[in-house]
């Protein structure tokens, strides 16, 4: 065996994802082990870093009162991939420990689209090129000008490729200053950039049943909006088969979305409808009957077209 990759990948599950059914351990730790023997002298060394990361700051000056972004960019290596805040039948989710002033807080992390990568007839949501998450930082409003505002995240993730996974993490951080807001314009093109990688919230809930392992699932989009190698991404582990075939049709101002039930079907679930390879709408789908498109939900799909 190979100490140094095992003892990492226990401490990371150990650590930072204490809640893993048996599955999901056993297939995280074949992927680690698959084929092993024979890379060894292609695995990465333990100083290797096989996702860079780095934290930008939408502004080094963000005002009282504002709500401003930082973007954790990432950006694999050679043959190696990040996973989405649901990674699929495979991997695990990055952790965030935050380390804040007392008068700033965080959200949570906005992911842009994910990509599919099936292996071995196990699906993954992952990213094989630079991605950004970006993230909502607050300030109060009583912070007086020029008050430095150090910050700092800490984060455990997993870099895989097809036949092995490495946990990493990494420690960024950055200081900021209460000021006026000003944005550098190659900083707001950037953020511009990123901010257009990720998918629209729809207005209305889609709504979805159940038949037997068929999942039938009716999004209110008018037939106007093109969409091209549409997918179903779900958000909430266990609601969808990851890798069953999905079938999508119209019908009029609705997309049906047809795929095998989880394991894990409840009322509700959140899900990422991809329409396009810039082009996403964050949904949440209640079981019950087709929902009608929302004024103005066309025309806000629309304008987000490539």
């Amino acid at each position: 065996m190979t100490p140094s990759i095992f003892y990492p990948l226990n401490t990371f599950i150990r650590k930072a994802m204490p809640v893993l059914s048996l599955k999901r351990l056993l297939l995280c730790f074949c992927l680690c082990v698959h084929n092993l023997p024979g890379l060894a002298a292609e695995m990465p060394g333990p100083d290797d870093v096989l996702i860079a990361s780095s934290l930008i700051a939408s502004t080094g000056s963000p005002s009282p009162g504002s709500t401003t972004t930082l973007a954790i960019l990432m950006e694999p290596q050679g043959e190696w991939h990040g996973y989405w805040k649901q990674p699929g039948d495979v991997g695990l989710p990055a952790t965030f420990t935050w380390h804040l002033p007392d008068d700033v807080t965080v959200g949570a992390p906005a992911y842009p689209l994910p990509q599919m990568l099936l292996i071995e007839g196990l699906m993954n949501h992952v990213y094989e090129h630079p991605y950004a998450l970006l993230v909502d930082l607050t300030l109060d409003d009583d912070l007086p000008d020029g008050t430095p505002l150090p910050i700092r995240v800490d984060m455990q993730y997993l870099a895989c490729r097809y036949d092995a996974c490495v946990p990493e993490h990494a420690s960024l951080e950055t200081t900021l200053h209460v000021g006026d807001g000003h944005q550098l314009p190659d900083v707001a093109a950037r953020f511009a950039s990123w901010r257009q990688a990720l998918p629209r919230p729809l207005a209305a809930p889609a709504s979805f049943d159940v038949e037997g392992d068929l999942l039938r699932l009716r999004v209110p989009l008018p037939a106007s909006v093109s969409i091209q190698d549409p997918h179903l991404f779900s958000a909430t582990r266990g609601a969808i088969d990851n890798a069953a075939p999905q079938r999508i049709k119209r019908r009029g101002d609705e997309l049906i979305v047809e795929t095998r039930a989880g394991a894990q079907i409840a009322d509700a679930f959140q899900a990422t409808l991809k329409l396009s390879d810039s082009l996403g709408l964050d949904i949440g789908a209640k079981r019950g009957s087709p929902t009608s498109v929302p004024d103005g939900e066309g025309e806000r799909a629309r304008r987000h077209q490539p």
